[in-house]
């Protein structure tokens, strides 16, 4: 069952009786209550996960910067809520160390630049969690990501999806435009410039839009991040609006799952939280008062949450890697928007 957020009529006072002040300072509560039952299960799974496979691809070491560098914005490192400064330096560390983006059995023959081209994905996910948290613009690490953004697009105007990314449950096509899209957001955010950039944004913009190869969008975040990025035509409806799309797809749980049709799980709804943090509206506030309560309800004793995985091959089962983007996403998505 879907919220129909259309025919929705909002009160200034809420149903549980509070007004929207009331509502925020609660929800301000419950969220550092998430976040800092979140946490260590992060840390620990960027620890071990670095120990096994000495790399920062499949979106792992990159999230985990960018939650836990969220969440040092937002609360005090120490004990209280389980992790270290030198836990969160450490981190950050391995997400900018491009020599990791590399196998270990071909890292000693990598090129930098090629390795970094190879990544957009984790390169557009490090500048956002590291350098735009951290304003660390013009470190070298930095300035070798972004030259890689400029120097890596396709003729075409898209940035390729790496690894394993391309075997997901939807379209290859819509995969390429996601990434495609975060390293828009990425570009956007940063605050380095070339005298490309502009060139670059517009040939990604058009080939995103090109009604040759228009898609619908099966995935939450497909549709998040045209609402972050505001790709709509002047003539859409306001029923066609990519932020209304996403408030469509909530389920009445209050989450939203990675895919449009599917359950509501941890990454669908962080990641549609993070749009909605760019669309301060009532209706967009309380369906991230009803993300919030889905996902304090569903997180498990350690701090993380269940998330089946995005693999084809793995449709009906829960997977590690997809429960620790969910884990990680959860917590950005409820800090952003906070």
């Amino acid at each position: 069952m879907r919220i129909l957020w259309a025919t929705v009529l909002l009160s200034p006072f809420l149903p549980n009786g509070l007004t929207a002040a009331g509502q925020m300072v609660t929800n301000e509560t419950t969220v550092h209550r998430i976040v800092k039952k979140a946490l260590p299960s992060i840390v620990s799974g960027a620890n071990e996960w670095m120990a096994e496979n000495d790399c920062v691809t499949c979106h792992r070491v990159t999230h985990a910067a960018w939650a836990l560098n969220l969440a040092t914005e937002h609360l005090k490192t120490g004990a209280d809520i389980g992790i270290t400064a030198e836990q969160v330096r450490q981190i950050n560390q391995w997400a900018k160390n491009w020599t990791k983006l590399a196998k270990p059995d071909v890292r000693t023959n990598a090129v930098q630049n090629k390795t970094l081209q190879n990544n957009a994905d984790t390169v557009g996910q490090a500048i956002l969690a590291v350098a735009a948290l951290q304003n660390s613009w013009g470190d070298d690490w930095e300035n070798a990501y972004y030259a890689s953004i400029i120097e890596g697009q396709k003729p075409a105007g898209f940035w390729n999806a790496g690894g394993q990314l391309p075997l997901q449950k939807r379209p290859v096509r819509e995969t390429n435009e996601v990434t495609t899209m975060w390293t828009l957001v990425a570009l956007n955010a940063s605050r380095l410039s070339s005298p490309k950039q502009d060139g670059i944004k517009h040939e990604a913009t058009q080939w995103l839009t090109s009604q040759e190869s228009v898609t619908a969008g099966q995935s939450v975040e497909w549709w998040a991040l045209k609402s972050v990025l505001n790709e709509t035509d002047a003539d859409i409806s306001q029923e066609d609006l990519p932020i209304t799309k996403l408030l469509s797809f909530q389920n009445s749980d209050g989450g939203w799952g990675w895919l449009v049709n599917d359950d509501s799980d941890a990454l669908g709804t962080g990641i549609a939280l993070y749009a909605l943090a760019q669309h301060e509206t009532p209706v967009a506030n309380q369906a991230r008062h009803q993300a919030i309560e889905f996902l304090r309800t569903t997180q498990l004793p350690d701090g993380s949450w269940n998330v089946k995985g995005t693999k084809k091959s793995g449709r009906n089962e829960i997977a590690e890697t997809a429960s620790y983007w969910g884990t990680c996403w959860a917590v950005i998505g409820l800090l952003q928007s906070s």
